[in-house]
């Protein structure tokens, strides 16, 4: 477009007239630009404030607010350095200056993690200081009939660095390191999408409508949103009913290792939940997978319930661990003995730790002496301290208290399979295949459920049927303790099923 353009001119104007007059229309041209990106991101906030849908209208949606950054500074930048480079001159020092900005500037792009804004005001700068300081001196290399053709790749350069700027910003957004694209949105502010640092939105008829076509897939806890004991959640199964014949994919994501994935596909059917094997996930399953995925040879010793078992069997893993072991005299002397003549297996290669009725002190000699063998794996089912079993006068330690003291012998950290931990949505996702900006995460614990959404990148529903309370969630919002605050709140199911 500017080689015909500068031609045209060319006509009338001769020498720095012409190219004075070129440029200005390009400056134009870049302002009206401005104005319409400025216009299109005020239509799509009203349409996402209308629809409730946090999706943007084009495909690099996630960073759209901070590629806008560019074109801003850009439109104030570019006069004030030409400005400048009039009055001092020396572009190639400038033009040498302005392309380790913008190399900077990608590299924090890429590579780091920091506040966007930065690098993208980088980005800016460069890309203005470099036009100013570069434009000029094409005029003093070029013959005058080359100048259309050479300001022409020069606007093309712009642009294509301007989209390439863009595109990595996108990247960013887009990589599989879900928890740390949570972290990233909320250093930037990206309320729309994750609702961080904002008071979660209560969720009823009012607003439920929309709701409907935001999420592709749906992961649901099972206690406390589905069942409480023995008694589902009143609504909950007409809830799961409507969002499946609707199209929504059901995923159920639970902690809770007491049956297998079988046992639970016909505890679902029997509350009239839809169910699949294939869409059950718990800590065994995953750490069957993770395993595998590792090209795991050895041995499992487990503490923890028969489920484990089952699940490595499938994936072709031996375990152990799973009978009574137990001292079998009184004094502690005689204890020590007994300790003294523990054998102890040759081809163990991991230590998982679920919740164990059978835990002892022989079992957990076992465990803190195979942990602490060089190469041996450490991984937990969840490091829930508690059970979420409402027993009067009555605490039931969950696999976290089994866990912190494995910890502490051994100087440890275990692999956490389960929520909040993102393997278990890195399991999920390598059997289905779901979009994280689709996806809603519902449960009923703040420090489980909402947190593996936060920590995934996930949107996430708390629903006050199980653990967690609504004087729990206020005590968050009040303290601004972001990683436990949902961005939807109901009072149960029912309330996303409730349509006005």
């Amino acid at each position: 477009m500017m080689v015909p353009l500068y031609d045209y001119i060319h006509q009338y104007y001769k020498g720095y007239q012409c190219t004075g007059i070129v440029l200005m229309i390009a400056a134009v041209f870049c302002l009206l630009s401005f104005i319409c990106a400025s216009a299109l991101g005020w239509l799509d906030y009203r349409r996402a404030k209308l629809t409730g849908k946090a999706e943007a209208l084009w495909p690099l949606h996630a960073a759209n607010a901070v590629n806008g950054i560019v074109y801003i500074i850009a439109a104030f930048a570019s006069p004030l350095f030409g400005i400048i480079m009039d009055k001092t001159g020396r572009n190639v020092l400038w033009c040498f200056i302005a392309i380790v900005c913008t190399l900077g500037s990608f590299a924090g792009l890429t590579f780091t993690f920091v506040n966007p804004y930065i690098p993208m005001v980088s980005v800016g700068l460069s890309y203005s200081l470099l036009a100013s300081a570069l434009w000029p001196m094409v005029a003093l290399l070029l013959p005058e009939h080359q100048l259309g053709t050479a300001y022409g790749m020069l606007a093309k350069r712009d642009s294509i660095s301007s989209m390439d700027s863009r595109t990595r910003q996108a990247m960013r957004l887009s990589q599989s390191e879900f928890s740390l694209r949570n972290r990233f949105l909320s250093r930037i502010g990206a309320q729309e999408q994750m609702h961080v640092g904002k008071p979660a939105t209560l969720l009823n008829g009012n607003n439920s409508r929309w709701f409907w076509d935001r999420y592709a897939t749906v992961l649901v806890d099972c206690d406390g949103v589905l069942w409480n004991g023995d008694v589902p959640v009143p609504g909950a199964a007409e809830a799961m009913n409507a969002l499946f014949k609707s199209g929504r994919k059901i995923i159920y994501v639970t902690n809770n290792t007491a049956r297998t994935r079988s046992q639970y596909v016909e505890r679902l059917l029997s509350m009239n939940f839809p169910a699949c094997e294939d869409d059950i996930f718990t800590p065994a399953s995953v750490a069957a997978h993770y395993l595998k995925t590792l090209n795991f040879e050895s041995s499992v010793y487990c503490l923890g319930t028969s489920v484990f078992r089952e699940e490595l069997d499938a994936v072709g893993i031996n375990s152990t661990g799973f009978s009574r072991d137990e001292f079998s005299c009184d004094s502690a002397a005689e204890c020590l003995r007994e300790v003294i003549d523990f054998e102890l297996c040759d081809d163990i290669g991991a230590v998982l730790v679920g919740v164990d009725p059978f835990f002892s002190v022989p079992k957990m000699i076992k465990a803190v002496s195979y942990a602490a063998r060089p190469g041996v794996l450490l991984l937990a089912s969840c490091d829930e301290g508690r059970a979420p079993f409402d027993i009067p006068g009555k605490i039931v330690p969950s696999s976290g208290a089994y866990l912190a003291a494995i910890e502490k012998v051994t100087e440890r950290k275990a692999t956490i399979l389960g929520k909040p931990s993102v393997e278990m949505l890195d399991c999920i996702r390598k059997k289905h295949k779901i979009q994280p900006c689709r996806t809603l995460m519902i449960g009923d614990n703040c420090r489980t459920d909402v947190l593996f959404g936060r920590n995934c990148g996930i949107d996430t529903l708390l629903v006050l049927s199980g653990v967690s309370t609504r004087d729990e969630l206020k005590g968050y919002e009040e303290n601004k303790e972001n990683d436990f605050i949902p961005d939807f709140y109901a009072f149960s199911l029912r309330g996303i099923t409730e349509k006005q």
